[in-house]
């Protein structure tokens, strides 16, 4: 029923609002899982540098694929570190150098128009919510289970 749904809501909203109180963000684990992932990401990169270099696209795929499958096993069988950069550095057969593949490993190469959006969606959608509710802000909720 109609009622029975908003007391659902309202214990959703209590949760959530428990819940994101106690928000931690942690940048150094954060950037740990873009050292771990970021190899893999820029896999495509890599490849489109080496042909650049006058590499063979298959060949230079099939390559990299398998070093991609090692390194992946490493990391998540075995808990080890991600050496897929490794491996593609000590392959005397690519041509990729390490400057270069510092500059392809870049982070930002990544996220796209993500920090032009999120800014656009604050100001834009969630900015004007908060101006209307500022007498809301801060309160807390108290969640017992």
């Amino acid at each position: 029923t109609i009622p029975q749904s908003f007391l659902a809501v309202d214990a959703i909203l209590l949760i959530w609002n428990n819940i994101m109180n106690g928000i931690v963000v942690y940048p150094n684990r954060i950037n740990k899982h873009i050292e771990e992932e970021l190899p893999f990401m820029a896999t495509e990169y890599i490849i489109m540098e080496e042909v650049k270099a006058g590499g063979d696209r298959q060949e230079i795929h099939e390559v990299i694929r398998l070093y991609s499958m090692e390194a992946s096993k490493q990391v998540k069988e075995e808990g080890k570190e991600n050496d897929l950069i490794e491996r593609i550095l000590n392959d005397h057969s690519l041509k990729l150098d390490k400057s270069k593949l510092k500059e392809v490993l870049d982070p930002k190469n990544f996220i796209g128009f993500a920090p032009i959006q999120t800014e656009e969606f604050i100001a834009n959608e969630v900015q004007p919510i908060l101006d209307a509710n500022k007498e809301l802000i801060g309160l807390e909720s108290d969640l017992k289970v």
